[in-house]
């Protein structure tokens, strides 16, 4: 008997229960980026526009790769599906390591956490990309569980990585300065 664990495009499939819960939960975390995107991008000044750019890439390519693997059945497209998973997990390691290199919070502690955040996610993508090899290429059994899990725990991650703008943003003192003299301007 050949039991797997269920992978993410088998749980979002057809049925409308898991649909929606996944999209809601990339509603959410799509909102959270976007609102610190714009938060960042007005507040803090970037060395040189293409960083921003970047950043702005990375996000839109991971928001319409969620957009497509949430909308489009496994079973309809596989490849297509398959490809917009990638993608999702591609730029989501690319928005997290630009997050952890580049936006540095007051808080060592969370930069520090950011970066080992990076580090688990990183070799948990590793692993899904080796075993679903193995299940796919080498038949080898129980792979395909191994995989499933892997990208379970990747998502889990990202979803918490990106629930950590939420602290970000509260903790971040936007003040206006107005042309005041210097000793009372704040900016």
């Amino acid at each position: 008997m050949n039991c797997n664990f269920p992978s993410i495009q088998d749980s979002i499939g057809q049925f409308y229960p898991g649909k929606s819960i996944f999209q809601i939960l990339i509603g959410v975390v799509s909102f959270i980026s976007l609102v610190y995107y714009v938060v960042i991008s007005s507040t803090i000044k970037a060395k040189s526009p293409k960083t921003s750019i970047i950043f702005a890439v990375t996000l839109i390519s991971k928001l319409l790769s969620l957009l497509i693997f949430a909308n489009v059945p496994f079973h309809d497209d596989y490849r297509l599906n398959n490809n917009s998973l990638v993608i999702y997990f591609i730029s989501s390691g690319a928005l997290m390591y630009f997050v952890q290199s580049r936006i540095t919070s007051r808080q060592l502690l969370l930069n520090d956490f950011r970066m080992k955040m990076f580090w688990i996610y990183m070799v948990v993508i590793a692993n899904a990309a080796v075993t679903f090899y193995r299940h796919q290429m080498q038949g080898v059994s129980f792979q395909y569980s191994l995989s499933s899990i892997c990208q379970w725990i990747a998502v889990a991650l990202d979803i918490y990585f990106e629930s950590l703008f939420i602290h970000e943003i509260r903790h971040l003192s936007m003040r206006i300065g107005f042309p005041l003299d210097k000793s009372s301007n704040h900016v």
